[in-house]
């Protein structure tokens, strides 16, 4: 099973991206992870290894994440979402579900807890249909 599952890990933020993927790599083996550092990238990423998951930031220069969301809203991309923010979700959850066609986004304030994190992407991987590892 080992790299069945991919996943975008998009912020602007290079220690982060470090961070996330190291405790992403070890606890989840089987996931490929690839990386943008900004919405742009992100998008091109998204094209180009059509990923199961995505965690987003969505603070970033160069495209934020509010508007990855919208763009993938007009493209009918759809995939499992971590989005991540150190803004209040109270104040933001309404704005992402009105520019956001996807269907089960999860949310984690940053700085993450690392228990609550990995209960957010066991959740989405929980949501992959189990044929992703046969198609890829």
């Amino acid at each position: 099973m080992t790299g069945c599952v991919t996943l975008l890990l998009v912020d602007d933020d290079p220690i982060t991206r470090k961070i996330l993927a190291s405790m992403i790599g070890k606890k989840y083996p089987q996931i490929t992870i690839f990386f943008a550092e900004n919405g742009l990238e992100a998008l091109d990423m998204v094209d180009l290894h059509h990923p199961d998951l995505m965690i987003l930031d969505l603070g970033m220069i160069h495209m934020g994440g509010f508007e990855v969301l919208h763009q993938l809203t007009l493209r009918n991309q759809i995939m499992q979402i971590l989005v991540m923010s150190a803004y209040d979700m109270e104040d933001v959850t309404e704005l992402l579900y009105s520019i956001s066609h996807q269907p089960d986004l999860e949310f984690i304030k940053k700085p993450v807890e690392k228990d609550v994190f990995f209960q957010l992407i066991d959740r989405l991987l929980t949501r992959i249909d189990s044929a992703v590892c046969v198609d890829k």
